[in-house]
């Protein structure tokens, strides 16, 4: 069931949409939300010392699975992912590269990855590689687990 954005964003609320130089998410401003001659809605954005950008968007809540325990997790908010047409995502079936030399992240754990997680990942590879010590930390509930199983797994694999 997705809803209509002008039901969730407003005028002046941030998000995070692709950059238009190197089209990672970045932080922005949206400046209004209008809709095209074909009824779609779409937001108005403006990143931080950059020009305003169009970008369609479609907010789409995930559905409850089978098991209810599962779904008393996490809120609505929570479920809301932005649905950006024009990015484009990794297959599912393709492993992540973490270096020239072959390491990387199997594709049955990269599907399920997130792109800042893939970035926790490389930041405790980079100072693995370099025989330095790191410390991962962010806001709670962001996968730090998962990053560091992933870095665990490359470790046997090497």
């Amino acid at each position: 069931m997705c809803d209509d954005i002008r039901d969730r964003w407003h005028a002046g609320a941030k998000c995070f949409a692709p950059s238009p130089e190197s089209g990672n998410l970045c932080e922005a401003t949206i400046k209004s939300v209008e809709t095209d001659k074909n009824g779609k809605s779409f937001a108005i954005v403006s990143f931080w010392g950059s020009e305003e950008k169009n970008i369609t968007t479609k907010l789409c809540k995930a559905r409850a699975g089978k098991d209810p325990q599962n779904s008393l997790i996490f809120d609505d908010e929570d479920l809301e992912k932005p649905y950006f047409p024009d990015r484009r995502l990794p297959s599912p079936a393709v492993a992540f590269e973490l270096s020239v030399d072959g390491d990387c992240i199997p594709y049955t754990i990269n599907r399920y990855l997130r792109d800042y997680q893939r970035d926790g990942v490389q930041f405790l590879y980079g100072h693995y590689a370099r025989k330095r010590g790191c410390i991962l930390g962010d806001d709670m509930g962001l996968g730090k687990t998962i990053q560091v199983f992933c870095h665990l797994k490359l470790l046997v694999q090497l």
